[in-house]
């Protein structure tokens, strides 16, 4: 059953005055509001422990903390990442968020109905995939679109709008490159993305 909203003029959030930008996204009733990095030098990165959730019922918005092993990556030399980019997408009954972590690896969790947290073992390198690109589903599959690539050449790296539109299979091997499968007209970093009648819109 599809799920409508009558509200308008939601409340705004106070936490958007720090975020700079945002998604929302519709998930088992309620909508979140997850947190888009607006600073796109690789050198500086925001750092995001929650996201927002908007109960039509009561009105108001929460804050959702996210797990500490998800807020926050370490890697096997002892490194850690934190958070810096959410985009979601709903996909099998749960909320499926892409996480970038700093500038050098992108994961994926789930948020199921149920309210549990589950770490997922896909995930990317920035060499892989791009960084900050935006999650979205057509109910069958999940697709990465545009975002910021990071090409490294001899030892100097640069940077590019992203055109690139991926498909994402979260059972795929860890690490390994999401599937290319389309392009964009023109290079978009964290692209507003809808889908509906079989089309993605995308600004």
């Amino acid at each position: 059953d599809a799920l409508y909203y009558d509200q308008a003029n939601l409340p705004v959030p106070e936490e958007l005055n720090d975020w700079g930008s945002w998604q929302l996204v519709g998930f088992n009733g309620d909508i979140y509001c997850l947190p888009r990095t607006s600073m796109f030098d690789t050198s500086a990165t925001s750092a995001y422990e929650f996201i927002l959730r908007y109960d039509p019922d009561l009105g108001e918005w929460e804050q959702g903390v996210l797990p500490e092993n998800i807020a926050k990556f370490e890697d096997l030399s002892g490194a850690s990442f934190v958070a810096s980019d959410i985009s979601g997408a709903t996909l099998d009954g749960a909320l499926v968020l892409q996480v970038t972590y700093g500038t050098t690896l992108v994961g994926y969790v789930r948020y199921t109905a149920e309210g549990a947290w589950e770490t997922l073992d896909y995930g990317y390198l920035l060499t892989s995939g791009p960084l900050f690109g935006t999650l979205a589903s057509d109910g069958d599959d999940l697709y990465v679109f545009g975002g910021l690539a990071i090409t490294i050449n001899e030892g100097a790296s640069s940077s590019s709008d992203s055109t690139a539109v991926y498909r994402v299979d979260l059972e795929a091997e860890p690490y390994t490159s999401p599937e290319k499968c389309g392009d964009l007209s023109t290079g978009r970093i964290r692209p507003q993305v809808a889908y509906g009648n079989g089309e993605f819109a995308v600004s």
